[in-house]
């Protein structure tokens, strides 16, 4: 079976995927945590949304990973001290009378307020765009690229179409994601493709292009504007 695939780049290449329709304001969680399936068979990773009803199939193994870093290893143990000598045991004393009950203390004062807690780390920040061009992005680092493409109805009853996220200035792809075939010819089929692209310097627009898996290889022209959101999450 042909495959439909989208491939981010930029200047080096890390990319991460995600299925259809992912809701983009609960990814990552409130937490901070990313939820992905990984392909048993593929390698391929894409991104969920357990909040939304979304989970891995059965081809798939569940991954998730936060933005903090790995909690590092426990120390060795210090030395053991020295035992003391044991004492002698005592007599046994003889057991006391019982004492009257006493009556129930009045409720005590409310404590004071604590402090507050020191600030949480800030969550990620996304710019957003409708076009052929993403938000542009000026600084060095990771981001976090997500489009929504409308790819049109076909003549064919299966189609496969080839979908590629880069920086038009950069002439090089830096990784691709498995989509599923358009099987509905009568109709669009709208999909979400996201990843992590590296930039290490200068400025960066990227750009989405479709391209049908034939041998003529047809450029497929989309059936609306891509939307993106793009997030810096990490600085190089």
């Amino acid at each position: 079976m042909r495959r439909r695939t989208l491939a981010v780049s930029g200047i080096a290449a890390v990319t991460l995927a995600a299925g259809t329709g992912i809701a983009v304001a609960s990814i990552p969680s409130g937490s901070g945590v990313f939820h992905a399936c990984y392909g048993k068979h593929t390698g391929r990773l894409r991104l969920i949304d357990p909040s939304q009803g979304q989970h891995c199939r059965r081809t798939e193994n569940a991954v998730s990973w936060s933005m903090t870093g790995p909690r590092g290893p426990q120390g060795p143990a210090g030395p053991v001290g020295r035992t003391g000598a044991t004492g002698a045991t005592g007599a046994t004393g003889a057991t006391g009378a019982t004492g009257a009950t006493g009556t129930k203390g009045d409720k005590g004062d409310t404590g004071d307020t604590g402090p507050q807690g020191p600030q949480g780390p800030p969550g990620m920040v996304f710019s957003s765009s409708t076009g052929q061009d993403s938000p542009v992005v000026n600084d060095a680092g990771t981001y976090f690229v997500v489009v929504e493409v409308t790819v049109p109805a076909s003549s064919q009853a299966l189609v496969e179409d080839t979908c590629e996220v880069s920086d038009p200035s950069a002439f090089q792809r830096v990784g691709e994601f498995t989509v599923a075939p358009v099987q509905n010819p009568s109709s669009p089929s709208t999909t979400t493709f996201s990843g992590l692209i590296p930039v290490s310097q200068g400025t960066a627009s990227f750009q989405i292009h479709c391209v049908q898996e034939t041998a003529a290889g047809n450029p497929v022209t989309l059936a609306g504007s891509p939307a993106w959101w793009v997030s810096k999450v990490a600085t190089s």
